[in-house]
């Protein structure tokens, strides 16, 4: 017997933003606790953890732009049979409200540790929300600085990211 988890709510940014944000697999990393690399094409999905070399892998399962995204990984874990994510993204009045269902289907022993899988899934699931809206706050911060120093006609800052890529080049 599997578990569901929900988590809903807005974002004060707009669609392409938030749609953008979700689909930049070089960006989950920064905002998705214990994740190394998110890689793979097309409907293909590899997420490799940063405490295990393998990668997992899974599918996208449904895409619609900017509406919804849905994942499937089969074996996740060795608790873990299967794992679905589903997000959905609307417009709303000033930002995006979303709603993510996470189900998750135990096996053999992991049957047992149910209670404890939800747990530490619902737990995950908080942070990976807290995570998503920071990197957005973050990069929607960086926008108003860059627009707040191109109207007074000086070229933006560069940020940490952009300097350490220069320094190394």
């Amino acid at each position: 017997m599997g578990f569901e988890l929900r988590a809903s709510g807005n974002v004060p940014a707009p669609p392409g933003r938030v749609w953008a944000q979700l689909l930049d697999r070089d960006r989950i990393p920064g905002w998705l606790e214990g994740i190394a690399t998110v890689g793979g094409e097309g409907e293909r999905v590899l997420v490799r953890r940063e405490q295990d070399p393998a990668s997992i892998q899974g599918r996208v399962s449904d895409f619609d732009p900017r509406r919804r995204l849905a994942l499937r990984f089969a074996e996740p874990t060795s608790l873990l049979r299967e794992v679905r994510i589903e997000i959905a993204l609307a417009d709303a009045d000033g930002g995006t409200d979303y709603d993510v269902r996470v189900h998750a289907e135990p096996r053999g022993v992991g049957s047992l540790l149910s209670p404890l899988l939800r747990f530490r899934s619902e737990v995950a699931l908080v942070r990976a929300v807290g995570g998503f809206r920071a990197a957005l706050d973050d990069g929607r911060e960086r926008e108003r600085r860059s627009r707040s120093w191109l109207q007074r006609g000086a070229a933006p800052l560069a940020t940490p990211e952009e300097t350490r890529l220069a320094a190394s080049g």
